[in-house]
């Protein structure tokens, strides 16, 4: 059939073209579009727009219309942020009249302590903290370390009446436990917890850490004084309550609460040291034989 094939035939017959492998790889790579870098569109947003002042320039050659203000840079942002806190603060802190600021530092650093950030994730950690603290009391209510834990938790999230009503419960599941008096009477306002404490002594006569706590809330030396003493007759041999106690006296008062305190705590070699220093040297010679 090819030998009846005229010229005029062979020469109509449409061309096949190069379908190979390269010429489907160039194509392919020609057909790939690379995204335009953040810098070549900061360059050109700073000379179409000046982001610090808003004044406009002229336009690059080529670019008849300026870009969007979606189409800004990192760079233009954060320096339009930064020129409108700047403004922000020169007009808070300057006077429009005298030009002397009229901002108090001490105010402006006390707002910021009293400032609460509290993020959704602090929210969920604080929840998870009420679930498990709530899991603890239910099995062991009887475990102080749990009540105080809780407590803590709800101060720390803002809520004091909780907190309060949590550590009141507490003390009366764990009436004998004086950590929880203790939290109590910090949770408290000063005029209650006054009457904490005196409650936890009824139920923890014992409580060297109690009667501390209350000898500290009193205001005058003399209140602190009588807390002491009453405080010694119910657990006369705390080296602790004597010596806090001794430290308030003079000298005269202390080196007859030293005497009583030899008596009552004889194996403390320190208070033998501390009246001999007090006495005279005949004195001293027999507290430190008598020691």
């Amino acid at each position: 059939r090819l030998a009846t094939v005229t010229e005029r035939e062979w020469a109509a017959l449409p061309d096949v073209g190069d379908h190979g492998l390269k010429l489907k790889q160039r194509r392919r790579r020609q057909e790939v579009f690379t995204p335009l870098p953040d810098s070549v569109m900061d360059t050109h947003v700073a000379h179409a727009t000046d982001a610090t002042s808003g004044r406009k320039v002229a336009p690059t050659a080529g670019v008849k219309t300026p870009m969007a203000a979606s189409s800004t840079g990192i760079v233009g942002l954060a320096e339009a942020r930064g020129t409108v806190l700047g403004m922000s603060l020169d007009r808070v802190s300057q006077d429009s009249v005298s030009g002397q600021t009229n901002v108090d530092p001490k105010g402006y650093l006390t707002s910021l302590d009293s400032s609460v950030i509290t993020s959704s994730a602090d929210l969920a950690d604080i929840n998870k903290a009420r679930l498990l603290l709530k899991s603890v009391r239910d099995t062991n209510p009887k475990h102080g370390p749990g009540w105080i834990a809780a407590a803590r938790v709800e101060e720390c999230a803002g809520k004091m009446a909780q907190a309060r009503a949590i550590i009141r419960e507490g003390t009366e599941v764990c009436p004998d436990n004086e950590d929880v008096w203790l939290e109590a009477a910090r949770l408290s306002p000063p005029n209650i917890s006054k009457t904490v404490l005196a409650t936890a002594v009824r139920h923890i006569p014992k409580s060297v850490k109690i009667y501390l706590a209350a000898a500290d809330m009193e205001n005058t030396v003399e209140k602190k004084r009588a807390v002491l003493r009453r405080a010694i007759e119910a657990i006369p041999t705390s080296v602790k309550l004597w010596w806090t106690a001794i430290e308030l006296e003079d000298e005269e008062d202390a080196k007859i609460l030293l005497g009583v305190a030899i008596e009552r705590v004889p194996r403390c070699v320190d208070m033998y040291l501390a009246l001999a220093r007090l006495e005279t040297y005949d004195n001293a010679r027999a507290v430190l034989n008598k020691a």
